[in-house]
C-alpha cells in the first residue's frame, strides 16, 4: 500500500474508533525507509495508546474482580478472572512487542533530528513500563529497567548536545529566547533541546516507576 494511502486510512480509523486498524495502517508507514513526519509520529503514537490504553483499562477491572472474589472466598470464580486476564495480557504483551520491534528496528534508526529521537526513546520507555506493569518474575524486572534506561536515555543525549557546542552555540538559543518577534517553533527547538529554560518546554522525565502487582493463585 502506498504510504500516503495507509496515512490516510489511519486518519479514517482513528475517526470510526478502530485503534487496532490504525496501529496496522501506521507500522506499514513506520516500515517505510524515510523519517515519519511529525502527522505521522502523531498518528503512530495515538493508534498504539488507544490500542494499549483500552486493554490496560480491562486488565486493571479484571484484577480488580479477581481480588475481590478471591476476598470473598469465591476461588472458582477468582481463576475464572485470571483466565480471563490472561487473555488480555496476551493481547497486551502482543501490542507492546509490536511496537517495541518496530521502534528498535525501523524507526529509531531512521530518525535523523534530535526531537524525533527523544519522541521514540520515551515511546521505547512507554511500552517497556506497559510490560512490567503486567508481565511477572524476572521478566517484570527486566521491563521496567529497560523503561527506566530509555527514560534517562535523553537526558544523556541533551547533555552530549550541550557539550558538543562551543559557547557561540551555547549563546545563540538565549538571542532567539530574548527577542519577542522571532517565536517560530522551529527557533525554539534548540532551547528545548539543548535544555535551556523556554515556554514550549513541555518534555519531562522520569525514571519512578510505580508498577501495580496481581498476587497470583
Amino acid at each position: 500500500m502506498a504510504r500516503e494511502k495507509a496515512v490516510y486510512f489511519a486518519k479514517l480509523a482513528e475517526q470510526a474508533e478502530r485503534y487496532d486498524e490504525m496501529a496496522d495502517y501506521m507500522k506499514e508507514v513506520a516500515k517505510c525507509s524515510d523519517d515519519l513526519t511529525v502527522e505521522e509520529r502523531n498518528l503512530l503514537s495515538v493508534a498504539y495508546k488507544n490500542a494499549v490504553g483500552s486493554r490496560r483499562a480491562a486488565w486493571r477491572i479484571i484484577t480488580s474482580v479477581e481480588n475481590k472474589e478471591k476476598s470473598k472466598g469465591n476461588e472458582e470464580q477468582a481463576k475464572h478472572a485470571v483466565e480471563y486476564c490472561e487473555k488480555v495480557e496476551a493481547e497486551l504483551h502482543n501490542i507492546c512487542q509490536a511496537i517495541l520491534e518496530l521502534l528498535n528496528d525501523n524507526l529509531v534508526p531512521a530518525a535523523k533530528a534530535g526531537e524525533s529521537k527523544v519522541f521514540y526513546q520515551k515511546m521505547t520507555a512507554d511500552y517497556h513500563r506497559y510490560l512490567a506493569e503486567f508481565v511477572q518474575g524476572d521478566e517484570k524486572a527486566k521491563a521496567a529497567e529497560n523503561a527506566r534506561e530509555a527514560y534517562d536515555r535523553p537526558r544523556l543525549m541533551r547533555r552530549r548536545t550541550w557539550r558538543s557546542h562551543t559557547p557561540s552555540d551555547w549563546a545563540w538559543p538565549s538571542t532567539i529566547r530574548s527577542s519577542c518577534t522571532r517565536s517560530s517553533a522551529s527557533l525554539t527547538m534548540p532551547a528545548r533541546w539543548l535544555g535551556l529554560p523556554s515556554k514550549t518546554r513541555s518534555l519531562s522525565w522520569t525514571t519512578s516507576l510505580k508498577i501495580p502487582t496481581r498476587t497470583p493463585l
